[in-house]
């Protein structure tokens, strides 16, 4: 850092502190006034990130130095995410609309830590997949409903679906049991 960015600091951080009086001051206290406070404190926040990336990309700053600072201590080793270990649930609409919902946590509508979403397969008519590789991939669902394509000219026919959780790395978590549906006109 150089004096010019304390001495920057500085006067947006006097210059809010000032606003914030006025602000929080029943006589003073208008709309505008709260506006310029707020201003004020839009512009105090994006210096102090502007000097909490100088100081945190300056290498000879200690773990201790940053701590004493109050700024996150860099993870020398990242901690890696494992693939997920649950299944997804299962509910599919006769119009192909697929429900997910994480086996451990039926009643909630969140994916199971650690995931990013669920790749989903699907297969129209015959024998039921036994796994993805019997099946087609359909979508990769990043919430809990997702629409399975179905071509036209499929009403009648049954339609089978399986999903697995993925993480961050791609990494897949264990398939899902089979749910199937009757596809509506």
């Amino acid at each position: 850092m150089v004096a010019a960015d304390a001495t920057a600091f500085s006067a947006l951080a006097t210059d809010f502190d000032t606003r914030l009086a006025t602000a929080s001051t029943p006589a003073t206290r208008t709309k505008s006034a709260v506006a310029a406070k707020n201003t004020s404190k839009l512009a105090l926040r994006a210096k102090a990130q502007q000097l909490i990336k100088i100081i945190s990309a300056y290498p000879p700053v200690t773990n201790a130095q940053r701590i004493d600072l109050g700024l996150n201590v860099r993870d020398a080793v990242p901690t890696p995410v494992p693939p997920p270990a649950t299944k997804p649930l299962l509910a599919v609409d006769p119009d192909g609309t697929l429900r997910l919902v994480d086996e451990t946590m039926p009643d909630r509508r969140a994916k199971p830590a650690g995931a990013s979403g669920a790749v989903v397969y699907a297969k129209i008519d015959g024998v039921a997949p036994l796994n993805p590789d019997d099946a087609k991939f359909a979508a990769l669902a990043t919430r809990n409903r997702v629409a399975v394509p179905i071509p036209a000219g499929s009403n009648g026919k049954t339609l089978y679906v399986l999903a697995q959780w993925y993480n961050e790395r791609g990494e897949l978590g264990p398939v899902s049991a089979v749910a199937s549906t009757t596809i509506a006109a």
